[in-house]
């Protein structure tokens, strides 16, 4: 009988092999503009979630947050976030079956002497059903969802603050 060791382990060196011939690779950490190194987060109307995700996706990659604006190599201006919930679907009774949530995020990367790198809007979508039996329930899904959609845009913001 043979081995486990033998049986699993030239199919997966052979998988391996492939993989990286196709240029195929683990998402690691992004490698941020060069101007990043000490990046000054400022937010005008935004939440402490969202700044605390994003300074966290910044020093979990090549770059890092400044202590003051002062001593910052670059500023990252993140405004005008906003949620909302809209009725998308409603059932043959006339009630709301299904909401869907939407997030928005304005965004600017200025250097210290005030030139724009780069800037852009970001937004997020998803729908969830709906059912006034389990109101308790739905609310904590629905917290969870504006959770998910602002990791997400943190994501998409690092891809977009990346070095091309």
């Amino acid at each position: 009988m043979k081995s486990i060791r033998t049986v699993l382990l030239p199919p997966l060196l052979l998988a391996l092999t492939l993989l990286q011939g196709c240029g195929f690779h683990l998402r690691g950490e992004v490698s941020l503009l060069n101007e990043m190194s000490s990046t000054w987060i400022a937010g005008q109307g935004v939440s402490s979630g969202l700044t605390h995700s994003v300074g966290n996706a910044i020093r979990n990659s090549n770059g890092d947050t400044a202590r003051s604006e002062k001593e910052a190599s670059a500023i990252l201006l993140l405004s005008n976030e906003s949620f909302s919930r809209q009725v998308a679907t409603v059932g043959s009774d006339g009630k709301v079956s299904e909401y869907q949530l939407s997030y928005q995020l304005d965004w600017e990367l200025s250097n210290k002497q005030g030139t724009v790198l780069r800037e852009g809007t970001l937004k997020q979508r998803e729908n969830y059903q709906y059912s006034a039996n389990q109101l308790l329930g739905k609310s904590q899904e629905e917290k969870h969802l504006r959770q998910r959609m602002v990791r997400e845009v943190t994501r998409d913001l690092m891809r977009s603050l990346r070095q091309k």
